[in-house]
């Protein structure tokens, strides 16, 4: 009877699980067809430049029209990027979307750039960060999510799609190679394609700009370095994620405080 009352009381949130997982499919499948030049678009090849540039500048304002709410709006740059791309390059195999490669080799890629993320990030480079612009990292609006487990895991899929999935095609998939065509230098494509990933979280204040444009060199780095393959970065930004969230859920989102306590009092004593 308890269980038959859970799932009736949570039904809303099932159906409004089930209607993500249909835009999601719906994503995936107009995905596939322009995978297989099934949709015929092109433009003269002088235009292409041209074209490149104003997707970035697409790319920068979209997050800010939010003409859907949350998680939609980012998927949904991700879908026009992609139609961008398939548009002008004939495909998009050039994003990142290749097979993994061997079981192996995939899974210690994944698991040393998400370890490598982690213990960089969470242990020099934030409160490095927190310290240089006096603002220690304040994840107090994610509380809500200590103790409850339907919020916890709805976010959980939430972070998945719009985050890892759906910027991981944006910024490194689609803006890197943009990048590359528009100014001729991989390293100038990284700086830019980071600096306007870290332009959509200025609302995480200047302290969370700069962490986000280091993430963003960091995802690009591991996106070159892994062969351009996009389901490593897809994977280990989900694991990332999926990481400061279950801290958030348990209660343990101070473990983010402690190395910039340390690096205070260690440079204090100095």
């Amino acid at each position: 009877m308890n269980t038959a009352f859970q799932l009736i009381r949570h039904l809303p949130q099932l159906i409004r699980i089930r209607h993500i997982a249909c835009v999601c499919r719906e994503y995936i499948v107009t995905a596939k067809i322009i995978l297989h030049k099934k949709m015929v678009m092109s433009i003269p090849a002088k235009y292409s430049r041209l074209v490149y540039g104003l997707a970035l500048l697409l790319v920068c304002v979209f997050p800010y029209a939010k003409l859907l709410k949350f998680p939609y709006n980012i998927p949904l740059l991700a879908l026009i990027c992609m139609v961008f791309f398939a548009w002008l390059e004939k495909g998009m195999s050039g994003m990142g979307f290749r097979k993994p490669g061997p079981g192996r080799v995939f899974i210690v890629r994944v698991l040393t750039g998400f370890l490598t993320l982690e213990m960089v990030f969470d242990l020099i480079i934030q409160p490095a960060i927190g310290y240089i612009f006096n603002e220690p990292a304040d994840y107090s609006i994610y509380n809500f999510l200590e103790g409850n487990n339907r919020k916890y895991f709805l976010y959980l899929f939430y972070s998945w799609i719009s985050a890892a999935l759906a910027e991981e095609i944006i910024y490194r998939g689609f803006l890197l190679p943009a990048g590359e065509k528009l100014f001729r230098r991989t390293w100038i494509a990284v700086v830019v394609s980071s600096v306007i990933f870290s332009s959509a979280h200025l609302y995480q204040g200047w302290s969370g700009v700069a962490l986000t444009f280091l993430f963003g060199i960091a995802f690009s780095l591991l996106y070159l370095r892994c062969g351009r393959n996009i389901w490593i970065n897809i994977i280990v930004h989900g694991m990332v994620d999926s990481f400061f969230l279950t801290m958030a859920h348990t209660g343990n989102l101070t473990y983010y405080e402690k190395p910039f306590e340390f690096i205070k009092k260690l440079l204090s004593i100095h």
